[in-house]
Order: structure tokens, then sequence, then C-alpha cells
């Protein structure tokens, strides 16, 4: 679906005239695109579309009415409804500012070389300077920036990471880009996953281990995903989680354990070994495969011994297999049923 079609969907057409107009919708209102008296201008608030009788203005949607009543571009129209209606954004020029002001001689951009995040990286995912944190601008599947995070570079007691304001704190991808690929690697926290971006992996969050929600698991249908997430508790639980949760959609999912002698995080392991000996851990580690009671649900299995069904199941083939129902009274020994 594109922005306009979403948008579409999305926006109450009533809602937009109302606030655009103070339209009720009950009945012809003066044209706003030429000087009248008498007003002849319709509005379907069901469809967003309106008609001039007496200049015969036509305008099709909620979007091209915006546009042509306040003369601006369609971009601008596109974001001005989607901050006003499906989500606060921040602007452009907010995040560019960031940008500029993350010079090379400031304190910002040697903390984020030294973790190993170079030039390339920063400059390619706008990463700022706000005086005393480093700004990540996080942009949604439109292109638009719903979050900018803020990473505290000292121990001060504050917190480590805050957002950009109240309402802005959702758990999202980032980066979205990264979901183009086929190959994905997940990691904890936006650091770490820029770091690995830098070093040459196709890397996403979801940011902290409890961040993951079931939402995110559809875009990562058909793809590789290995999990590399802290290997502190919090971590190790939620990489199991979240293997659980993909490798129902994802063609492979792999955890990658980072050994706790190379420190907490793959950013520890990358200070003490090279990125090659990451992927030599990403090859010699399995595959996780789905059981018989991830599979189906214990609904389906009690099923099936109650209808003496047989449910074969393989390990690794990405089809289940078909069940199949055999007559009640044939009294069959190992291996008698049939496969498909």
């Amino acid at each position: 679906m594109d922005l306009r079609t979403f948008l579409l969907k999305t926006v109450r057409p009533q809602q937009f005239y109302a606030d655009l107009l103070g339209y009720e919708g009950t009945s012809n209102i003066v044209c706003p695109f030429h000087k009248e008296t008498n007003p002849s201008m319709s509005i379907d608030v069901m469809t967003g579309s309106a008609f001039c009788y007496g200049c015969k203005k036509k305008l099709h949607d909620i979007l091209d009415f915006y546009q042509q009543y306040k003369k601006v571009s369609p971009a601008n129209a596109y974001f001005y409804l989607f901050d006003r209606y499906v989500e606060k954004l921040i602007p452009a020029s907010i995040y560019f500012a960031a940008a500029e002001a993350l010079k090379e001689y400031s304190t910002g951009y040697q903390w984020l070389t030294k973790r190993g995040i170079g030039k390339r990286t920063i400059r390619q995912y706008l990463l700022g300077w706000t005086g005393s944190r480093i700004s990540v601008p996080i942009f949604n599947e439109w292109g638009y920036c719903v979050n900018m995070k803020l990473f505290r570079i000292k121990q001060d007691g504050s917190p480590k990471v805050i957002s950009y304001g109240k309402g802005y704190g959702k758990a999202r991808l980032y980066p979205y880009t990264s979901l183009r690929e086929d190959e994905v690697y997940v990691f904890e926290g936006e650091m770490d996953t820029l770091l690995a971006i830098h070093l040459g992996l196709n890397a996403i969050t979801a940011g902290g281990a409890t961040s993951w929600r079931d939402k995110f698991n559809n875009a990562f249908v058909g793809k590789t995903v290995y999990v590399c997430l802290d290997n502190d508790q919090a971590g190790r639980d939620a990489s199991r989680r979240v293997a659980k949760e993909l490798k129902r959609v994802a063609s492979e999912v792999r955890i990658v354990d980072i050994p706790s002698k190379f420190g907490k995080d793959f950013t520890d392991y990358i200070h003490q070994r090279p990125v090659e000996a990451f992927l030599k851990r990403v090859e010699r580690t399995k595959a996780a495969t789905l059981d018989i009671s991830e599979r189906y649900d214990r609904a389906d299995i009690d099923f099936a011994q109650q209808e003496t069904m047989v449910v074969p199941i393989k390990q690794g083939v990405d089809m289940l297999h078909i069940m199949l129902k055999i007559e009640p009274d044939r009294r069959f020994q190992d291996g008698d049923a049939r496969r498909i």
C-alpha cells in the first residue's frame, strides 16, 4: 500500500473537513476557490470529494482538497495529514540541525568513532549532537521521522536513552530500510546495530531486550534472520522469545551467542575480535526449528489424536505436512499410514 492510499484509508474525511473548514456535512458551503455569496460547494464527507456548482471546481479527495486549498505540494499535504491524524512527526529541520552540530571535533563524534562507528555511517544515518547526547532519528516505512532517540555518553545518573518527547517512544524497527534485504541481523539497541551496519552487516533492532512486538513478525516473512542480543539474562530470554516468534514466518532463524568472556554485547565483542570471527560464529550456529507443539497448537494435536489422524512432522521442512484421516475402524501397525 502506498502512502496516499494509506492516508485516504486512515483519515476520516468528516473529521478533516470539520477541522479545516468547520464543516459539519449538513449543507453546501461557500466555495473557498472563488468569490461568491451563495454557498455552492458540495462536500461528500464519506469519500472526501468536493464539487463547486459555481466555478465547477472538482476535488477528488481530502489530499487533493488540502493541496489546492493551501497551495502546497503533494509532499507537504501528505506530511500534514500524517502529522495531524496518524502520528506526530519530527520536522526535518530539527534532525538536520542536530546532524550539522555533530562536528568531527565534537565530543559526540569522538564517542561514536571510539565505538567503531565511522564517518560514512554517521552521515548516512543522520546521527546528530545536542551538546550532551547523541541523536538518532528514527524513520518509519514512509520515510517520516517519528522519533529522535537521544543517547547519553557520560555516566551522569540520567537515563541512558530518552525519546524526543512524550508520545514518541513506542517500540519500532530501526533502520526500517534494512528490511529490503533477505538476510537480516537483529541486535539489541541502535548503537550495536549501527556498528554492525558500518561493518557491512544488514542489521536492524527493535530497541531494548523487551521491545519486540508481535506486529514486527510479518516484516521478516521468508527472510534469513540472525538474532544476536546481549548476553545478559534479559538478552538471552529475549533472543529465545524473538526466535520463537520469527521461526514461524522466516525461512531460517539462528540465535548467535556472544561469549561472556568477550563482554556483554556485539560492540564489546568487536572491540576484541574481528567481524570475520563473528561471521564464523554465525556459520557454526544451528538454525532454530519448529517442533510439533509449535507447528500445531494443543487443540489441533488433541483433535488429531481423537480422530485417529496421523500428523507426520519433519524438522527443517518449511511446508507443514498434511494430516491424513484414517478410517476409525481400521487397525494399523507402525508405518502403515501413508505419507504425502
